[in-house]
């Protein structure tokens, strides 16, 4: 990784956290640094040639528990200790493939982050993409990841309860993308967020609560 990046990702979150900015642009700076692959409508065929067989892990989600976004986590989780025993899922990122969701079901992208071990002294980071129905391989970079609190995801609200905690709120507009974490801001949240994007704001929705907030996005 190239040193203006690595200390970019030290000096901008403490200069955002600072300045109280909204809590989720630091989303938007990894995404610009790192964007991943499944943000692209162009997301490249892995399929093996000679073998006719996929490059990911082949898990589908077709294993019997559905495709809600608790299930894929469990699955997620699943396949990342079985090489990091002592990770930690602290970060889920989903996007619609068209472009734009009104629904849980229009999400069928997601990236998964992970702290790779959260006994350790200096932690990594461990992202796991799914996409077109089955995850990915496991990416990992002893970078850690800046910007989101360092516990387990709650698992008590569905993505598809927090669409309805939004709609019953009053925001019907289609969404662009949600990601789920507690993020580290201050003053801190005391539970995690679903963050939906909208046109011009964030519509927020406690993973716990379901307490509804919006946010300008900047």
């Amino acid at each position: 990784m190239p040193r203006t990046i690595g200390l970019a990702l030290i000096a901008v979150p403490l200069l955002m956290l600072a300045s109280g900015c909204c809590l989720d642009a630091w989303t938007d700076v990894m995404l610009e640094l790192f964007p991943p692959p499944f943000y692209s409508s162009d997301t490249a065929d892995t399929t093996d040639e000679a073998t006719g067989e996929s490059g990911g892990l082949g898990l589908s989600s077709d294993s019997g528990e559905g495709t809600t976004n608790l299930h894929l986590m469990n699955q997620a989780e699943q396949l990342v200790e079985a090489d990091y025993p002592n990770s930690l899922l602290i970060e889920a990122n989903g996007v619609p493939s068209s472009g734009s969701a009104s629904t849980a079901e229009g999400i069928d992208r997601w990236r998964f982050v992970f702290v790779d071990d959260i006994s350790a002294t200096n932690v990594g980071t461990v992202l796991l993409e799914y996409a077109d129905g089955a995850f990915g391989t496991p990416e990992h970079s002893p970078q850690p990841w800046f910007g989101t609190v360092y516990e387990r995801l709650p698992r008590e609200m569905s993505l598809g309860e927090a669409v309805q905690k939004m709609r019953d709120a009053g925001y019907t507009a289609d969404f662009t993308a949600v990601t789920l974490r507690k993020p580290l801001t201050f003053p801190q949240p005391e539970e995690a967020l679903y963050a939906f994007s909208l046109t011009g704001h964030y519509v927020m929705v406690g993973a716990l609560t379901g307490e509804v907030t919006t946010e300008t996005a900047t």
